[in-house]
């Protein structure tokens, strides 16, 4: 028997579960119907098929080394704000944003903040 699920939710979680039931494909339902013909073939005769945009973004999220408190710190450097702002924006004190852009820079073996933004923004981590 061969399992795929057809679903609007394009919920990690979901999909993650599903994968870990080892199911045969998790296709979106806004999938064009010739590539959801084509997808049912494939399983059938033993391929895998799941979503592409899923799959992408478990991808993304699977090396991340930020926590959520740097990834909202680079959010805010992306925005241009100075540390004193992203104090200010976060409630936290400039000690600490400084300590959490040092963690940041030696997370993503970065040389400042800049390549920090674009390390994360190339990974989509942001």
């Amino acid at each position: 028997m061969k399992t795929i699920i057809l679903t609007t939710f394009a919920n990690k979680n979901y999909f993650q579960t599903a994968v870990g039931a080892h199911v045969n494909g998790y296709l979106l339902k806004d999938i064009p119907s010739d590539d959801l013909i084509q997808s049912i073939h494939e399983v059938m005769a033993g391929k895998t098929i799941y979503s592409p945009e899923l799959v992408s973004s478990i991808l993304g999220d699977v090396d991340n080394p930020l926590s959520d408190k740097e990834t909202q710190i680079l959010a805010e450097i992306r925005k241009g704000s100075s540390t004193a702002e992203i104090a200010k924006e976060l409630f936290l004190s400039n000690g600490t944003v400084r300590n959490y852009i040092s963690s940041i820079l030696s997370k993503l073996g970065a040389a400042n903040r800049i390549e920090a933004l674009n390390i994360a923004e190339k990974r989509k981590w942001l």
